[in-house]
């Protein structure tokens, strides 16, 4: 007997709550971490300057697989450079930027993507700002590194954002119970398979 169109209604509305949520949580998560590694970054002059040298050389150590660290294109703080050069510094800052201001421009319950345009233009102005320091027509400075790497990273953000919005549409338990019902099925057809015996007319024992 099916039920009332209402108890469908209900059970929907709640579904959605509950992606609504686990969107909310993953956003939230994510945007929490950029905030503790753009504290790291700026920390670690300070690290150094307050006497936590060791500190100090765990995050070093840390940033350098992510970034050539070369001083003479790095802000400083204390007369010490940051653990990622300006450029690297533009694009965490405009992830941090981007993920923070993203609810302010679409919601967490769309998991509708920016057009892909976007996306395309966000590397032009850092490539620009690179070639022409590069072909000698003009030495980029700290401050056009900093303001193009972070419209590469605010962009980014504004990509990433739906993805996880996305990933928590997806009913996770039904996709482990369909694994494991594929599996379970796998299972059986092998154990069918071996169990089966060819005839052997050469001993009457083993006929079928």
């Amino acid at each position: 007997m099916p039920y009332p169109a209402k108890y469908y209604v209900l059970q929907a509305s709640e579904r959605g709550k509950k992606r609504f949520r686990v969107a909310v949580i993953l956003w939230l998560a994510v945007t929490l971490f950029m905030l503790c590694w753009m504290g790291m970054i700026i920390y670690a002059p300070v690290a150094v300057e307050s006497g936590h040298h060791f500190v100090a050389a765990v995050i070093y150590r840390a940033y350098s697989n992510v970034c050539h660290q070369i001083p003479e294109r790095s802000f400083k703080i204390f007369g010490n450079a940051l653990a990622v050069c300006a450029r690297c510094t533009g694009i965490y800052a405009g992830l941090t930027a981007g993920f923070l201001i993203y609810p302010l421009f679409r919601s967490l319950k769309s998991s509708e993507s920016f057009p892909r345009v976007f996306l395309l233009l966000a590397p032009v102005p850092t490539g620009i700002d690179f070639l022409l320091t590069f072909f000698g027509i003009w030495e980029n400075t700290h401050l056009s590194r900093l303001v193009t790497g972070a419209i590469l990273g605010i962009v980014c953000a504004f990509f990433i954002v739906p993805g996880l919005v996305d990933l928590a549409q997806i009913e996770w338990k039904k996709v482990f119970k369909k694994e494991e019902k594929a599996t379970s099925v796998e299972t059986e057809q092998k154990s069918v398979s071996e169990s089966e015996v060819k005839s052997d007319y050469t001993r009457p024992s083993l006929r079928i």
